[in-house]
C-alpha cells in the first residue's frame, strides 16, 4: 500500500490470489496496469525497487504448477502482456519450466542479471570464513579494522524497530549523501523520487519484525549503515553507504564481515547479496543463481503486435 500511495497512485493495481479450501489465502502475485498497444499490460507492483518479482506463496500450500499456469492464462484474456523482470532460476524450474509456453501464450524468457548468496549452514562461522577467503583478503580486513580504529573506537548500532529507524534517519540520510551514491540511481533515503517513500516504509517493515538497519560507528560519528531484510533463517544485503573520507578503511567490508557473524550467530543461515555483480559480493559468495526476465503475450492480435515490438527494442538497446 505505502509503494501504491507514493509511486504508483495513477495505476490500477491488479493481483492474482490464491486460497485453499477453507478459503485462507495462501498466495498473492501483485501487478500494477501499463499502457499497452491496443490496450492495457501489467508490471510487477513495486519493481522499480524490488529485487525479485515472484508471487508471495506459503511454502506448506499446495499451490503447483497449474496453480500458476491457470492465473496467468486468466489474466492474459484480459491484457496485452504481463511483464516479469526478475525471477529465480529455482522458482521457473518449479512453476513455470515451460516458459508459459504451454498456456497458449507468445513467451521470451531471457537472462537479466544474477544474484549472489553466502551458506552460513556450517558449525564455526570460521569455517564459512576459511573457505572462501585467503589469508592475503582476512589480513587485509584485520589492517583496515586496525587502521579504522585508530581513528576512534569501532562499535555497531542495530535499529531494529520503528522509533529507532526514526530516531538515526537524519544520520541514514546523511551518510547516504556524503557517499559516492549521492548523484547515484542507487541511491535509497535521499533519492527525491523515493524518500517519501522509503520514510514510511522502513518504520512499517520494522515493525513487522523484516528489516534491519545496521550502523558502524567509529567514536561518536557513524560512517556507515547496511540495510537488510530479514526472513526465517534469511538475511538480504538490500542496501549500503558510507562516507567517502572513511573509503579507505573498507567500511563496506566491515559492516558486511559482521552482518555475516551475526547472520550465522542468530541462526539465519542464507545471505542473499541480491542483485549487483559487485567484487566484494563475489568474494564472500558460495552460490549464484540467474535471475531472468519474463515476457508473456496472449496469441491475438494485440498480443503478437506487442511481443513483436518489444523483440524489436530489445534487439536495437543491445545494438547499442
Amino acid at each position: 500500500m505505502t509503494w501504491l500511495e507514493e509511486r504508483a497512485s495513477n495505476r490500477w493495481p491488479v493481483a492474482l490470489i490464491w486460497r485453499d479450501e477453507t478459503g485462507l489465502l495462501v498466495g498473492i502475485w501483485p501487478f500494477i496496469e501499463v499502457p499497452a498497444i491496443g490496450g492495457k499490460g501489467l508490471w510487477p507492483a513495486v519493481s522499480e525497487v524490488a529485487n525479485l518479482s515472484e508471487p508471495l506463496i506459503d511454502p506448506a500450500s499446495q499451490i503447483d504448477i497449474e496453480n500458476i499456469r491457470v492465473g496467468l492464462s486468466l489474466l492474459l484474456k484480459e491484457y496485452c502482456f504481463i511483464w516479469v523482470p526478475l525471477l529465480t532460476e529455482t522458482w521457473l524450474k518449479r512453476y513455470l519450466p515451460d516458459y508459459g509456453n504451454s498456456i497458449g501464450a507468445f513467451a521470451r524468457c531471457r537472462e537479466r542479471s544474477r544474484t549472489l548468496y553466502a551458506d552460513l549452514a556450517v558449525p564455526q562461522f570460521e569455517d564459512y570464513l576459511s573457505s572462501v577467503v585467503g589469508a592475503k583478503t582476512r589480513k587485509m580486513l584485520r589492517y583496515d579494522t586496525g587502521q579504522l580504529s585508530k581513528r576512534g573506537p569501532i562499535s555497531f548500532r542495530v535499529c531494529k524497530n520503528p522509533a529507532e529507524i526514526q530516531q538515526n534517519w537524519v544520520e541514514l540520510e546523511s551518510i547516504e549523501m556524503a557517499s559516492w551514491k549521492r548523484t547515484s540511481p542507487d541511491r535509497h533515503l535521499s533519492h527525491p523520487l523515493f524518500r517519501s517513500f522509503y520514510r514510511k516504509l522502513l518504520p512499517k517493515l520494522a515493525a513487522a519484525g523484516r528489516i534491519e538497519i545496521t550502523m558502524l560507528i567509529v567514536g561518536d560519528m557513524a560512517v556507515a549503515f547496511e540495510m537488510g531484510l530479514i526472513g526465517q533463517g534469511y538475511y538480504g544485503l538490500y542496501h549500503i553507504a558510507y562516507l567517502e573520507d572513511f573509503a579507505r578503511n573498507s567500511p563496506g567490508k566491515q559492516l558486511l564481515m559482521h552482518n555475516l557473524e551475526r547472520s550465522h550467530r542468530e541462526g539465519r543461515l542464507v545471505f542473499d547479496f541480491m542483485q549487483g555483480n559487485h567484487e566484494y559480493k563475489r568474494r564472500f559468495k558460495t552460490s549464484t543463481e540467474m535471475l531472468s526476465e519474463l515476457l508473456l503475450c496472449p496469441r491475438t492480435v494485440r498480443g503478437a503486435l506487442n511481443y513483436y515490438l518489444t523483440r524489436i527494442l530489445s534487439r536495437k538497446q543491445k545494438a547499442t
